[in-house]
């Protein structure tokens, strides 16, 4: 249905960027060509660094080192045009009309909501390319009907296994603490008759002396 998926951002440095680079992996064997532009894009801006260095540390790589401005002519109707938040859908359709099929990232994967990366933390960073992550794939399947491989999993199912594996752990720590316990009160009652054998001891070589 598509040849074409342009991802629209607001300057075309940061989430368009990462959800491209993420959609060419998944769609690599698809004739399709995937790519990313800014609504805000006065002048061409270096890609930024910290997104570069995500990409890097999962294997990904940008084809491109400056934002580009999204251009509406470049929009056919075989085009798929994703935005990173409401506002930029509203305003991508009143550029492009009924040219093509336009939608926000997470409204089409099914999440709803805007994708924005705001904080300048590298943990920040990490932490939304997992999400995104997760998200492109879900909605890559449904634009080119891609059936999940057998270890993908669901947010749902990541959080079910998530949940399942705490309770085991906390199982398995109640465990310990009562064997623990266990060992302790055998413990403390080895030492008591220790101790009671000891008195016994002193008492008879007490006894012994008193005699001599």
């Amino acid at each position: 249905k598509y040849n074409q998926v342009i991802f629209v951002g607001a300057d075309n440095t940061k989430e368009s960027i990462m959800a491209a680079a993420i959609m060419q992996n998944i769609a690599k064997d698809y004739p399709v060509k995937i790519v990313s532009r800014g609504l805000v894009v006065l002048f061409p801006e270096p890609i930024n660094p910290k997104v570069l260095s995500v990409l890097e540390a999962h294997k990904l790589t940008v084809l491109k080192k400056y934002s580009d401005p999204f251009d509406p002519s470049e929009v056919t109707s075989s085009t798929l045009i994703l935005t990173m938040r409401e506002t930029q859908l509203t305003k991508v359709k009143n550029m492009v009309g009924d040219k093509c099929d336009c939608f926000n990232v997470m409204d089409y994967a099914g999440k709803g909501g805007d994708f924005v990366i705001s904080s300048v933390d590298d943990v920040k960073y990490a932490e939304a390319f997992e999400v995104l992550d997760l998200w492109i794939k879900v909605l890559t399947g449904k634009i080119f009907e891609i059936a999940p491989a057998a270890e993908e999993k669901t947010e749902k199912q990541v959080l079910e296994d998530t949940e399942a594996v705490k309770q085991a752990l906390t199982e398995e720590y109640l465990q310990v603490i009562e064997k623990t316990a266990a060992r302790r009160e055998a413990a403390k009652v080895e030492e008591s008759e220790y101790k009671k054998l000891y008195k016994e001891i002193l008492e008879k070589n007490s006894k012994k002396q008193g005699e001599e």
